[in-house]
Formats: C-alpha cells, sequence, structure tokens
C-alpha cells in the first residue's frame, strides 16, 4: 500500500506510538491502525483521518464526531411511586450514571444502595460496609427491591463517593378481594 494514515482528535495529530496494532491487506489495498490511549474530552470531540501519499500529499480525508463522557456529575433514579406491601413482589429500580452534560458514565462504577423499608434482592459486594454495595458498567443498572410486609413510606438511596440521589417510594396495603358468604 502506497501512503499512510493519520488520526487528529481535535485537530491534533495522535503520535504514531499510540497505534497498537496495524493491519494490511496488499490483495485489497486495504490498510488498518487501532489507537491505544488515545485521550479525548469530556464533551464532543472530532476525529479526523487523513491518507497521505507517497510523497505526503494528502489524498483523502474522513472526519467523526463522537461524544465522550465527563466524570460522574450525577445520578439519575427511577422508582415507581407506589407499590405493594406485599413482602414479595420485587420492585424494579432503574439508575443512569451521567456527566454534568448528560452523556452516560460507562465506567465500572461501585454504587452503594440503601433503603428505609424492604430489603434489597441483589448480591452485597461487601457486606462489612453499611448499605447493599454493587457495581454499575455501561452507565445504567436495574435492581430488585423487595417490598416490607406493612404499608408506610420509604426512602431509596443510591450513592457513589460525594454523588447521591434518594427517592420516595410509597408502600400501599396488600388488599386481598373480599369474599362474603
Amino acid at each position: 500500500i502506497q501512503g499512510s494514515l493519520s488520526l487528529k482528535v481535535n485537530g491534533e495529530s495522535v503520535p504514531d506510538k499510540r497505534v497498537g496494532k496495524r493491519v494490511t491487506l496488499e490483495s485489497k489495498a486495504l490498510q488498518a491502525l487501532e489507537f491505544v490511549a488515545v485521550q479525548l474530552k469530556p464533551g464532543r470531540n472530532q476525529l479526523e483521518v487523513e491518507m497521505l501519499d507517497s510523497f505526503g500529499n494528502p489524498r483523502e480525508r474522513v472526519t467523526l464526531d463522537v461524544v465522550a463522557p465527563g466524570p460522574l456529575a450525577r445520578l439519575v433514579l427511577k422508582v415507581p411511586e407506589t407499590a405493594p406491601a406485599d413482602g414479595r413482589t420485587p420492585i424494579k429500580v432503574q439508575v443512569h450514571l451521567v456527566d454534568t452534560a448528560g452523556v452516560p458514565v460507562q465506567a465500572r462504577t461501585v454504587l452503594n444502595l440503601d433503603t428505609s423499608a424492604g430489603r434489597w434482592n441483589v448480591k452485597d459486594l461487601n457486606p462489612a460496609e453499611p448499605g447493599t454495595q454493587v457495581v454499575v458498567v455501561g452507565g445504567q443498572g436495574e435492581f430488585e427491591l423487595l417490598p416490607p410486609t406493612a404499608p408506610g413510606d420509604g426512602r431509596i438511596s443510591l450513592s457513589s463517593n460525594l454523588i447521591s440521589a434518594s427517592a420516595r417510594l410509597a408502600y400501599l396495603p396488600d388488599l386481598r378481594p373480599l369474599t362474603g358468604i
């Protein structure tokens, strides 16, 4: 293959030492590069790949915009408003980890789950610590909470380091159909 490929991120050239893998398929005149540890800024980033001929002249250029998350800024908690206080029907609690712009944070993150009523139906990664510790990967997680048997209000709290979120959940009486004879 005559020529070379170069990568720019936000207008800055990425050095060749960031190429982790180089594959060439001569019969099809294809070349592929895998770059590693390329730093992206939080938010929008522009990637530009340029093909240079053997004389160093640009022959083709392709640009692509990607969005990279920043550090964890907020936990978005989704909980139903009410649930039956029957002690057995699992309640789905969803959490989304996002940065200041609302972009999902994909990094592996340890969360502490806590509740004032009911109990978590998940494996606690560190039973010696207060609350229930779980890991979220991919920016979102769903956890089961088993309700209490007595009606009342409960509070669900999630935290990771200094970031936290909480929600109220009303446990309603588990009413059975009335049968008269």
